[in-house]
C-alpha cells in the first residue's frame, strides 16, 4: 500500500519513509530509491534525477557552485526530476540510489556544476567545494554532506 502525501504549497513538507516503500498523490507517484526522510519542495527552475539541490525561501534549485547564497542550503539529491510548476523530491541524506549514474565504487563526489555530482571538483577561487559523500556502487552513494567551503 502507498503512502499518500497531502503536498501543501507552503513547503518544505517532510516525509519518513521505509525503504522503496511507495507513495503517491497529486504531484507524483512511484518509490524513491532512498531511505529515511525526504523533503518535498516547490521547484524554481527544471530539476532531474539526481542533482544536488539547494533549497532557497523553501524552494528547491540546482545547486550552483557559483553562487554564496547556496553555501548553506544544500537541501539533498533529487530522487524525481521536476518541471516548472510541479514539486520535486529530494533525499537530505543516507544511501540514495539513482540507477544508471555510473559512480566509481569508493569515490568521494562533490556538487559540480549545475548540480551534477563529480569526483574532481572545481577548486577555483570563489567556487563552493560542497562535499557530498562515497559512492557505495555505481549506482548508491551515501550521501553524507560536510560544511561547504568558500575556495
Amino acid at each position: 500500500m502507498a503512502t499518500t502525501i497531502d503536498v501543501k504549497p507552503e513547503a518544505p513538507n517532510v516525509v519518513n519513509l521505509e525503504p522503496n516503500e511507495p507513495i503517491a498523490n497529486s504531484v507524483f507517484s512511484g518509490s524513491i530509491g532512498g531511505t529515511g526522510e525526504i523533503l518535498i519542495l516547490p521547484i524554481g527552475e527544471n530539476i532531474i534525477l539526481g542533482t544536488a539541490v539547494a533549497n532557497v525561501n523553501g524552494v528547491a534549485y540546482k545547486y550552483n557552485i557559483n553562487n554564496p547564497a547556496h553555501a548553506y542550503a544544500l537541501a539533498g539529491i533529487a530522487q524525481t526530476s521536476a518541471v516548472m510548476g510541479q514539486f520535486v523530491v529530494v533525499q537530505p541524506d543516507g544511501l540514495v540510489n539513482v540507477p544508471g549514474w555510473n559512480l566509481t565504487p569508493g569515490a568521494v563526489y562533490h556538487v559540480g556544476s549545475n548540480g551534477a555530482l563529480t569526483s574532481s571538483p572545481d577548486l577555483s577561487t570563489g567556487r563552493i567545494l560542497q562535499t557530498l559523500g562515497k559512492a557505495i556502487n555505481s549506482s548508491t552513494l551515501l550521501l553524507r554532506p560536510d560544511d561547504p567551503v568558500t575556495l
